[in-house]
């Protein structure tokens, strides 16, 4: 009971905008990679380098630094998120280092549904929209015969679209637990298969239940951002209402809230806080680098997508 109540307190000063996280706020956004060539010939590169998006929740203070002369900006061209890409070439026994940083001001975000919206209003918005955000992938699936049967368990008969947003969030909240966190994506075969996954599952297991009634919805990824401390990844969801407005969901935040285990970051139904910062949104991404496609899943942390073969130790961090 005095957790639940602790729990309301905590909420209560959020709404009323006496904790940091639910003013606006700004941070330090600094991602490091570093190149070492041990073997015996000289090798070309590409990192690829996630950086803050510019949203409606979220802005550069400045434009992107980079300490390499090597980098160079790029946009994905299926859903629109900018990164930066470190290309050379490196020389047996050299290390070379990009330092690429920013600063970002946060805003908290909170989204409300309309309780009379009907499922059956996604047909009017454009369907190609549509049809991005509801196709399946390696990570989230509408079309899996075990997602359609939760459907049938909790939410058979809904037609409104905020009651199946809530009855879908109570369930993933309810039935998952949080554990063992990666660095790369959960699936939502994951989330219902394995003993416990992290944000990424929660959050793609709740994309699959929304998809399969046809309502689009992505992933939000980045970190959370801490003046305390180093920031951590993260994993959310956005979905598309039928107004065309998105609406962030954070069930795995949500979930260790009510849990007990953790009250120190904010995020849930409809709602984030100015501590979450997004570095891109869709997973299973197509980026074709120097004329060979790459399958991305997720732009959240620098990849190295060309020298893996030719006896390159990469390392890379992010503040």
């Amino acid at each position: 009971m005095l957790s639940f109540l602790k729990a309301f307190f905590i909420r209560a000063l959020e709404r009323a905008g006496l904790v940091a996280r639910a003013r606006n706020q700004s941070f330090d956004f600094v991602s490091v990679s570093t190149i070492t060539n041990t073997g015996d010939k000289d090798s070309a590169f590409s990192v690829i380098i996630p950086i803050p998006q510019e949203t409606r929740s979220q802005r550069l203070l400045q434009p992107i630094e980079c300490s390499d002369t090597g980098f160079v900006m790029h946009r994905e061209g299926t859903y629109g998120n900018r990164f930066g890409l470190w290309h050379g070439k490196i020389a047996p026994g050299q290390t070379r280092e990009c330092r690429v940083s920013c600063s970002v001001a946060v805003s908290p975000l909170r989204v409300a549904v309309s309780r009379s919206e009907r499922i059956e209003k996604y047909n009017k918005l454009p369907s190609d929209v549509v049809e991005l955000y509801t196709t399946r992938n390696r990570y989230v699936d509408g079309d899996d015969s075990r997602i359609h049967k939760i459907i049938e368990d909790v939410a058979p008969t809904i037609v409104l679209v905020g009651e199946y947003l809530k009855k879908t969030y109570s369930h993933v909240l309810s039935t998952l637990s949080y554990g063992n966190p990666i660095r790369g994506l959960y699936s939502s075969k994951d989330a219902m298969t394995l003993a416990a996954v992290d944000c990424g599952g929660f959050s793609t297991l709740m994309i699959s239940l929304l998809n399969a009634r046809r309502i689009p919805a992505r992933l939000a990824v980045g970190f959370f951002g801490s003046k305390q401390s180093n920031n951590s990844m993260h994993a959310w969801l956005e979905a598309l209402l039928p107004n065309g407005e998105w609406m962030p969901i954070d069930p795995a935040t949500g979930h260790l809230f009510w849990k007990g285990r953790d009250r120190t970051k904010s995020g849930g139904f409809g709602t984030i806080g100015s501590d979450h910062i997004m570095t891109s949104v869709g997973c299973d991404i197509p980026i074709t680098i120097h004329g060979v496609a790459h399958r991305i899943d997720l732009l959240q942390y620098p990849i190295l997508v060309e020298g893996k073969a030719q006896g390159l130790a990469f390392e890379t961090y992010t503040l």
